[in-house]
């Protein structure tokens, strides 16, 4: 059997469990060569017409909320994450989590860019079962696939819009 070529894989996990099949999906294909697994998350920090408030003191008091939210979903999310790690932690694999704030395909191409992965996973998942709407790929999904540099897999997986931090 010809060896693993992927020794570093990120995994694009959105928070969702779509994204949870394609981190199964890479540590089964790590497992075959002993090879690593990252999965980076990004918390999107909540966007607001900023400026269209007039009251400085108000601005800056929904910047801080803003802010302050979005902390405490990256904290939430580290919890929830390392819990998926426990699972998998009976297999060969090395399993590292990235968390960070910031616009999802800015962080992504800047994160896959800093580091030498050899394949990326990720999952896509409509809000409807129809094949119609399975079959549409989002705007964000596109422009990554576009500018990404390293071989791609995306998973397509049943709908599923529950967020892992609500179960």
């Amino acid at each position: 059997m010809k060896q693993n070529n992927y020794k570093k894989i990120l995994v694009l996990h959105g928070g969702f469990e779509a994204g949870d099949s394609a981190l199964s999906h890479a540590i089964n294909l790590a497992n075959l060569s002993n090879d690593t697994v990252t999965i980076l998350h990004i918390v999107n920090v909540p966007t607001y017409p900023i400026e269209s408030i007039s009251n400085k003191i108000e601005r800056v008091e929904l910047q801080k909320k803003l802010h302050d939210t979005a902390l405490h979903m990256k904290k939430t999310m580290e919890q929830e994450f390392q819990k998926k790690i426990k699972k998998y932690n009976k297999k060969k694999v090395k399993i590292s989590l990235v968390i960070t704030m910031g616009p999802t395909l800015q962080k992504i191409l800047e994160y896959e860019k800093k580091n030498n992965f050899n394949l990326i996973v990720m999952a896509k998942s409509k809000g409807s079962r129809s094949v119609e709407s399975r079959s549409v790929v989002g705007g964000l999904t596109i422009k990554l696939l576009e500018q990404l540099r390293c071989p791609t897999l995306m998973l397509d997986v049943p709908a599923s819009a529950k967020f892992i931090a609500t179960r």
